[in-house]
């Protein structure tokens, strides 16, 4: 599941191309992505660091409730992917 560290990871970027305002697409692709992610039924503590166990489930709903404000599509993707979230 490399997928879900990439996916992450890409949507946290802070300089990297979600961040653009005019790149809502590929937000919204990346949130269904991670939806989709969210279905396969494997123990996201796997990608925890020891140190810090419950941190890829925190990131993962930090960024679908980040995305809930925004409009059109965004919104529908990040909705998508904390109703998937949080029907593990």
């Amino acid at each position: 599941m490399a997928d879900l560290s990439i996916a992450l990871g890409f949507i946290q970027l802070p300089s990297g191309p979600v961040s653009e305002a005019r790149q809502w697409g590929l937000r919204y692709a990346v949130l269904l992505w991670l939806s989709l992610i969210c279905r396969i039924p494997f123990d996201l503590q796997k990608f925890d660091d020891a140190t810090r166990p419950g941190e890829t489930a925190d990131a993962i709903e930090a960024i679908g409730k980040d995305r809930l404000d925004m409009a059109g599509l965004e919104r529908e993707g990040a909705a998508t992917l904390l109703s998937h979230f949080y029907a593990r």
